[in-house]
């Protein structure tokens, strides 16, 4: 049978919040700034008022690209997809494509991803295949049942579902593994 597993950090609400909360401070910051420019640009010389009228359409410039990294940002997570079925796995998103036959699939391993310190590594799954690497993150869910919300602490992360269960975010609990077990149980680790 057929499953598609979806990121369960494109559907959180901790995503959507965080993003609103850049934005509109990104925009209070934007008003302020230029608020401030339009009532100090009537003491300023004409070099100054030039430099000033630069240095705010620059602001709003940055301000604009801001927002469309965060548009693409959301969505290349938004986009992210593993399928699993009997003729093998697949995986997409909006820069990559890889999908290979199991008997193509040559190892599973646990690793850690992420730059910039521990804080932001997060374990998942890499698929070895012949066409290349697939990355399974713990927070991938089946598409299929209702996609649950992403609770975020200090300590852990966990997956809470409509019907109230709360699931530990775990790289050997995961649905991803958890279907690696149906097709190649052999080269689990």
């Amino acid at each position: 049978m057929e499953k598609i597993f979806v990121n369960a950090l494109a559907y959180s609400r901790v995503l959507k919040s965080l993003m609103i909360a850049v934005l509109i401070f990104v925009v209070i910051m934007d008003i302020a700034l230029t608020a401030l420019v339009m009532k100090v640009i009537g003491y300023a010389t004409p070099e100054e008022r030039t430099k000033l009228i630069t240095l705010t359409v620059l602001l709003l410039l940055s301000s604009a690209i801001g927002f469309l990294l965060f548009y693409f940002i959301r969505r290349s997570i938004r986009e992210q997809w593993i399928k699993t079925g009997e003729q093998g796995i697949a995986y997409g998103s909006w820069a990559k494509k890889v999908s290979a036959s199991w008997d193509d699939v040559t190892g599973v391993s646990i690793v850690s991803r992420g730059r910039y310190g521990q804080a932001l590594r997060a374990k998942g799954l890499r698929i070895d295949t012949n066409s290349g690497k697939i990355y399974a993150l713990p927070t991938f869910v089946d598409k299929s049942l209702p996609i649950p919300q992403l609770k975020m602490s200090l300590s852990s992360q966990k997956l809470l579902y409509p019907d109230g269960t709360l699931k530990k975010v775990d790289v050997k609990t995961c649905d991803v593994y958890m279907e690696l077990q149906n097709y190649i149980p052999e080269l689990l680790v």
